[in-house]
């Protein structure tokens, strides 16, 4: 099975992937389908325009990070998603975001190790998003790795006028996939969860 952004059991070959959660706020939106993102976001890195209910900033087809784990075997991520839309147009000064992996122990019965790129990307929305760019401000050298013996990390994202950020799973990094079992509380594929305060 492979991996991205949802939550799901899957076999011994294909895709898997992540689910996404987030402490609800008008920090931090999940990116997941049906959801609707604040007024002028109408794409995100990976999700395109023709990828929101026309005309509107509800997201219909989520664009998530994916892979296919097989067992015995190393891989990486095959397809880039985009996991939370992050509010800094609303903070005073800034925000602190935390993005944590909530099931390392069922990741742990299929992967022996994983090291997941993690972007964060920016955009000045007046009328609509258009253009995402890899914020270097935020992170020196992008992608940061998120792996399997911390499973988490911390962002501190300037505030702004009409500032938005994209955190997203590049392509690249890599895993060790030991099984594709998902028996029992063994999953292929990680859920994450965010938080966002104002600093």
């Amino acid at each position: 099975m492979g991996a991205s952004l949802t939550t799901s059991t899957l076999g011994d070959t294909g895709t898997t992937s992540a689910t996404v959660a987030a402490a609800q706020s008008d920090f931090v939106f999940q990116i997941v389908n049906s959801v609707t993102l604040p007024t002028g976001v109408t794409s995100l890195e990976n999700t395109a325009t023709s990828d929101f209910t026309t005309n509107t900033t509800t997201i219909a087809h989520a664009i998530v990070p994916s892979w296919s784990p097989t067992a015995q075997s190393a891989g990486s991520v095959t397809t880039p998603g985009d996991l939370a839309l992050i509010n800094a147009a609303i903070a005073a000064n800034g925000i602190v975001v935390s993005m944590y992996v909530t099931n390392l122990p069922n990741l742990q019965q299929d992967y022996s190790s994983f090291a997941l790129p993690v972007d964060v990307w920016d955009s000045t929305c007046t009328t609509s998003c258009t253009t995402w760019t890899q914020d270097t401000a935020v992170i020196s050298t992008l992608p940061e790795y998120l792996t399997s013996t911390s499973g988490f990390l911390t962002f501190n994202l300037p505030a702004g006028t009409n500032l938005y950020y994209d955190i997203t799973i590049d392509t690249g990094g890599s895993f060790y996939c030991t099984s594709t079992s998902t028996a029992g509380t063994a999953s292929l594929s990680p859920t994450f969860y965010f938080t966002a305060e104002p600093y």
